[in-house]
């Protein structure tokens, strides 16, 4: 079985910004409880 390596730096309320970009803004829309089995979010982005 192949391994994905996933070298993708974390992203959080401080991470830099690219000069011109909006700041990184994280919604939980779902997270585990008994009910909910699963940890869903959105990675919010003003245009």
């Amino acid at each position: 079985m192949k391994k994905i390596w996933d070298i993708s730096p974390p992203i959080d309320a401080d991470s830099p910004d690219f000069p011109g970009d909006t700041s990184f803004q994280l919604h939980w829309t779902a997270e585990i409880l008994p009910q909910c089995p699963v940890n869903v979010s959105d990675i919010l982005r003003e245009l």
